[in-house]
């Protein structure tokens, strides 16, 4: 996890969230995700704005996979994913 204090942008270093090809979180991804929301739900953290935004890696979607026909899908559809793990989390949305 990196935090840029001088733009206020956190990340996750390398993606531990999902499996390739997979919009689905893995297990220890979620309490990560847990932590992570217990952080934003405190103090001052609660007014900051959070933007989820989803990546794939630069393998093409294979054509046995329906669920996501282009990367770009599978990308929001993680982005998904992140945003109603957190919400299950706690975290408000806005």
């Amino acid at each position: 996890f990196e935090f840029d204090p001088q733009t206020g942008i956190s990340k996750f270093s390398t993606d531990l969230l999902f499996a390739s090809g997979s919009d689905e979180i893995t297990p220890r991804s979620f309490e990560i995700l847990r932590q992570f929301s217990a952080i934003m739900n405190n103090g001052d953290a609660q007014h900051l704005k959070i933007l989820v935004v989803g990546h794939t890696d630069d393998q093409p979607i294979a054509k046995a996979r329906v669920r996501h026909q282009t990367n770009w899908h599978l990308s929001t559809n993680r982005a998904v994913a992140v945003v109603l793990a957190m919400r299950k989390s706690g975290i408000a949305e806005a």
